[in-house]
């Protein structure tokens, strides 16, 4: 959806639409007592505006229809009226290869991660089905899924269309991000973390830990597959450059190294987490579990760090969650401070020779 802050950019698209003869889809679909209907709307940098709509009826001799707009070349440099125009009846298969796309890609997700305006091409996607209308968007193709979902709608056009007018010319995306993707999708998880490690841009490596694919068929895995998983996740997460992005995803494989009882591998996890707040709550966790296990003198030297990581807290806004965390740690060092002095009075005083 678009963000109330990209207000201007909204303002241009629709202007495109209006300019192309298009409206608001939903409202057209409507209109038109249309079940279920997609648009495509490509904004290049400098190229002329291209929009792909394609829609089904109750037609039972031709039920799918399409058709693709290239806008005008001064386009380029204001928004003007449409130069080409053509439409075509896609087959039973064109139609279902498109709408798994949208099904995986579109439909699914409920959002996708929010992208920064890069001033690069737009890429924007409308669907609507059975009464409901979702618009999603991204700069370039930079996520994963419109990358996929744009080149589904590039290749539903027909080749002789396509040859005349260049539809979607300058549709590139992210490649290497596509290709992350469709290992993510095929179940090669490692294969598409150890991608993603390399991968330039944070984006990519948060998008695949935020896609909740990576750990989601936890469960089913055995614990040598959930190790070897849980290593790659953690040397791609240590690749993302942006600490506020890394700390909760550490966070998050650091207890699922606590579910595996690899509570040392845990507390080496945690201890990398370069956000005091993260930190302090990921350690007060795991300095419970080390307790619970018996294991004391560990539990101790973890609440020294969670005081001393604590203190990192000072004047920022997160300080007063982690009060109560604090007051904790501090009356159980003390116990253990008084603790350690009376036993210590106890021992039997040793007399010089």
């Amino acid at each position: 959806m678009f963000a109330s802050q990209d207000t201007s950019s909204y303002r241009k698209y629709e202007a495109h639409l209006q300019a192309a003869g298009e409206e608001p889809l939903d409202s057209w679909a409507k209109k038109h007592k249309v079940k279920e209907a997609y648009r495509f709307t490509y904004l290049p940098s400098f190229d002329p505006p291209e929009i792909l709509r394609s829609w089904r009826t109750s037609d039972k001799k031709s039920p799918f229809h399409a058709v693709f707009k290239l806008g005008s070349e001064q386009g380029k440099k204001k928004i003007g009226a449409i130069e080409h125009e053509a439409s075509w009846n896609p087959s039973l298969f064109e139609w279902t290869e498109l709408l798994t796309s949208l099904d995986l890609n579109f439909w699914t997700p409920m959002v996708w991660k929010g992208e920064f305006e890069r001033g690069d091409s737009e890429w924007i996607f409308e669907g609507y089905r059975q009464g409901e209308y979702k618009r999603l968007r991204s700069w370039r193709g930079r996520n994963p899924m419109a990358c996929t979902l744009g080149r589904a709608f590039r290749y539903f056009i027909p080749a002789r269309l396509s040859e005349e007018f260049a539809c979607f010319r300058s549709l590139s995306g992210d490649r290497l991000g596509e290709i992350i993707y469709e290992y993510l999708e095929a179940g090669q998880l490692i294969k598409a973390l150890q991608l993603a490690q390399r991968h330039k841009s944070d984006y990519i490596k948060v998008w695949l830990f935020e896609s909740h694919k990576i750990l989601e068929t936890w469960a089913e895995l055995p614990l040598e597959s959930k190790l070897a998983l849980l290593v790659q996740s953690v040397e791609t997460a240590q690749a993302i450059d942006n600490q506020l992005s890394k700390a909760p995803i550490l966070r998050d494989l650091a207890l699922k190294y606590v579910v595996v009882g690899q509570l040392n591998r845990a507390l080496q996890v945690a201890q990398s987490i370069g956000v005091p707040y993260y930190k302090v709550i990921t350690l007060d966790y795991l300095c419970d579990c080390y307790a619970e296990t018996g294991r004391m003198e560990e539990a101790a030297s973890i609440r020294t760090r969670i005081l001393l990581a604590a203190q990192q807290t000072k004047g920022d806004p997160a300080e007063s969650h982690l009060s109560s965390i604090v007051d904790k740690h501090t009356r159980l060092e003390r116990l253990e401070h008084k603790l350690a002095r009376v036993l210590k009075s106890w021992l039997p005083v040793k007399m010089p020779e």
